[in-house]
C-alpha cells in the first residue's frame, strides 16, 4: 500500500502488510519511508511510524 500523511511531512511511504489468518492481532506491518528507509516494523495497526511514549518531565 502507499501512503501519505494527511498532515505534517508530504512524503511518500510504503507499507508492507502481513496478515495472520489463525490470530488477527499477530500481523507484521514493514513501512518504509520514500521507498529508501525503514521507518517501522511492528504489529500491523495502520500507523506509519513506531508510537514512542512521551517522556514525563520534572
Amino acid at each position: 500500500m502507499v501512503l501519505r500523511r494527511p498532515y505534517g511531512d508530504k512524503l511518500v511511504y510504503i507499507s508492507l502488510e502481513c496478515s495472520c489468518d489463525w490470530e488477527r492481532e499477530h500481523g507484521l506491518q514493514i513501512v518504509f519511508k520514500q521507498g529508501l528507509y525503514v521507518n517501522k516494523i511492528g504489529p500491523l495497526d495502520g500507523i506509519l511510524q513506531i508510537q514512542m511514549p512521551m517522556r514525563k518531565t520534572s
